[in-house]
């Protein structure tokens, strides 16, 4: 037996919480150890948060969020979108990952972005750049 949810059901839920709540972009140290399932809100990895230069906790609220969820019917794909996070200029750290969460109530948390690898930046600019990349999506299981 295959179960979907229709659009306006789980992904609208979703997508509607993801345009009307502060949703924030946090950098973590590469010393986080990540761990989906006991990790829940942003006091679980806070103590991990970037140090430095150009960067301020408790991270930054995700700008340009579109006002109603972007659908694409042709793909049954919800779209979470934001503008680019960036730091800088004259930003000095060190992150290997950023975390999406939602910075009220329990201020749970959303996504973890992996850069497989440490990215340091010395008196420049951080940039996450969502446009290109893409932020989040959600998809309806097959």
């Amino acid at each position: 037996m295959k179960n979907n949810w229709y659009y306006k059901s789980a992904e609208g839920i979703m997508a509607a919480l993801w345009t009307t709540n502060p949703m924030t972009v946090a950098l973590l140290k590469p010393t986080y150890t990540p761990n989906l399932d006991t990790h829940l809100t942003w006091a679980d990895v806070s103590a991990q948060e970037v140090v430095g230069t150009g960067y301020t906790s408790p991270g930054q609220l995700l700008a340009g969020k579109p006002g109603t969820p972007v659908y694409n019917p042709g793909t049954d794909r919800t779209d979470l979108q934001a503008n680019d996070s960036v730091w800088g200029p004259g930003a000095s750290f060190t992150a290997h990952y950023a975390v999406i969460y939602d910075n009220s109530g329990s201020k749970p948390l959303w996504a973890l972005v992996d850069f497989e690898a440490d990215q340091t930046v010395s008196n420049g600019t951080f940039t996450l750049d969502w446009q290109s990349v893409g932020l989040l999506y959600i998809i309806p299981a097959p």
